[in-house]
């Protein structure tokens, strides 16, 4: 079994609680049976132990590394923030444009990537605070093109209520983006806070505002920061995350292998 943060229980409740709840009993027989369980970051690892009583191993989301820069880039005048994400309550946009409005002062440019339910919420926050020149929306684009947002980026805004571990948030890292992201337990393999970016209490307007002017009001810091998120992008490593699952896998298939009897115990008569 692998374990994003859906599911597993806890990892998103207001979504999933009431299914968790009915299938309780199947689920505990499947966890208990398996003859190996993973789970994608050490936040759904604590809730998978928690919830089914067994040792789970992390291995981390990974990524390909092949394209990734030579070294992060220096901050851009005006710096670049980026969002990507649904634009859902559990992404938390609205909040993030009010945030924005705090620091309107200094030099910065927003692309929101993604779409979703909020979207009419989103552009009418952004009317409301005049950010209109400030911040591009985009919809929903592929790969390609976020990598190409994300090349050009330098710090990546993650005002989530809930994440498992976001590949964007470790994509982020192969392009050396800074991050500042709610400290929600989902993000803490990817954000050491103070060193590649700043993990904020969920919902607090000021703070989030407040790390956002540290890093656009001190470019050396800024640039500390990406090269931090640049160097930190190696532990996600596509080649030996691949590696850890095919010793899960190896470690599964020889424990489920047939044991060979037990000769001692067979009469000399050779009746059983």
């Amino acid at each position: 079994l692998t374990a994003h943060l859906g599911d597993v229980p806890g990892g998103v409740p207001d979504q999933t609680d009431k299914m968790f709840r009915r299938i309780a009993p199947l689920a505990r027989r499947i966890w208990r049976d398996a003859a190996g369980a993973t789970a994608v970051s050490s936040f759904v690892k604590e809730l998978a132990e928690t919830a089914y009583s067994r040792e789970v191993r992390r291995i981390v989301n990974g990524i390909d590394l092949s394209d990734s820069p030579l070294d992060a880039a220096p901050p851009h005048q005006p710096c670049q923030l980026v969002f990507i994400g649904r634009l859902n309550p559990q992404k938390n946009p609205v909040f993030f444009i009010d945030a924005l409005a705090q620091i309107r002062g200094l030099p910065w440019t927003l692309t929101f990537i993604g779409d979703g339910p909020l979207m009419g919420e989103v552009k009418a926050a952004i009317t409301r605070h005049r950010l209109e020149d400030r911040i591009a929306l985009t919809g929903w684009l592929a790969p390609a093109q976020v990598h190409a947002f994300l090349t050009t980026g330098d710090i990546l805004c993650m005002p989530s209520v809930s994440e498992g571990l976001p590949i964007v948030g470790i994509e982020a890292l192969k392009f050396g983006l800074a991050i500042v992201a709610s400290d929600i337990p989902g993000l803490r393999d990817v954000i050491d806070h103070g060193v590649n970016g700043f993990r904020v209490p969920v919902g607090d307007l000021e703070g989030f505002a407040k790390k956002l002017r540290q890093l656009l009001e001190n470019e050396a810091t800024l640039s500390a920061m990406k090269r931090a998120s640049w160097e930190k992008a190696r532990r996600f490593d596509l080649s030996c995350v691949a590696h850890e699952y095919a010793h899960v896998l190896a470690e599964a298939v020889e424990g489920a292998r047939p044991q060979a009897p037990n000769l001692k115990a067979v009469p000399k008569n050779g009746k059983r």
